[in-house]
């Protein structure tokens, strides 16, 4: 807005005011008339943020809106369900090739990074039976409803059912596939948001898998767990080992009747005596998919709750 220049307020020393006629007055007041205004318009109550301008071309009072860029808003997610796929790599550890089902979140393309969870499905099962306990559904729900933060989870295919003296099932996933996925897909590469879990002989291979490879998996969640032998004939040594790993945490539970209760009752207290972070429950159930499914939804909650 311009500024008009401040008028003169005093008069030269001397000079007088005269009186002007009213036939003098009327030719002059027409002229004014006729000289075009300049028009300026000011929005009032306008709902656009404005920001004061200080200076000499400000007017007190008045606030002008500048071309200044707003920010732009993430847009909300508009998906309610994540994909679910299955697909392979070649693993130079394992003769043939690895396969695995991939589950993403809704929204996946807005995320920049997201944690990581690797399950691994029981013996005479394959990687499909996370999805038939209702993975899908369950994180589909949790994520929709803030119960559980989106993550990935990563569900790879024991075809071998080889123990670690004979297999190398575990070179293949970590080595070769949390690689792969790092790679792939927008995921963060810390331990603190890389879980690995398992049911039964899943729950052997993260077992394993988060002793052996220091460093690779921060949460190792022991569901049902049926150990292998040669893990029980050195597992003082092992949980020693874990005893070290101070950024790893475990998540241990069992059905009341399930077949691998004593074992794992003295698997607990090994955990309690060495000092190693851990959650345990006992729960109503035995070995079985019906209880899995059943406790699926805590388990997740258990990997995300410091995600």
């Amino acid at each position: 807005m311009r500024t008009m220049p401040k008028r003169q307020a005093t008069r030269g020393a001397g000079q007088r005011w005269r009186p002007i006629s009213l036939i003098t007055l009327i030719p002059l007041l027409w002229l004014a008339a006729c000289v075009p205004v300049e028009r300026q318009q000011i929005s009032v109550a306008s709902s656009t943020p404005t920001t004061a301008v200080s200076g000499p071309s400000a007017t007190p009072g008045v606030q002008l809106v500048t071309a200044e860029p707003q920010s732009t808003a993430v847009p909300a997610c508009n998906e309610s369900r994540g994909t679910v796929s299955r697909s392979y790599l070649t693993a130079k550890e394992l003769p043939g090739r690895l396969y695995y089902t991939l589950y993403l979140p809704p929204c996946y393309d807005q995320g920049e990074a997201y944690p990581t969870v690797y399950l691994l499905h029981g013996k005479s099962y394959q990687d499909d039976q996370w999805t038939r306990l209702g993975l899908p559904e369950i994180m589909d729900a949790g994520i929709a409803a803030g119960t559980l933060p989106p993550f990935i989870v990563i569900m790879p295919y024991d075809k071998g059912w080889e123990d670690p003296d004979e297999g190398r099932l575990d070179y293949a996933i970590v080595r070769s596939l949390v690689p792969w996925i790092d790679k792939n897909y927008k995921t963060y590469k810390d331990s603190g948001y890389r879980a690995v879990g398992g049911l039964s002989r899943g729950a052997a291979w993260a077992f394993h898998l988060g002793v052996d490879f220091p460093g690779v998996f921060g949460v190792v969640g022991l569901h049902s767990p049926a150990f292998f032998r040669g893990d029980k004939r050195e597992m003082e040594t092992m949980l020693e080992e874990l005893a070290s790993m101070d950024n790893t945490r475990i998540i241990l539970d069992i059905g009341d009747e399930d077949p691998e209760l004593n074992y794992t009752t003295r698997f607990e207290s090994l955990l309690t005596e060495l000092g190693i972070p851990h959650s345990w429950a006992v729960s109503p159930g035995t070995h079985t998919e019906a209880y899995w499914r059943d406790h699926l939804a805590g388990y997740l909650q258990a990997y995300s709750q410091d995600w």
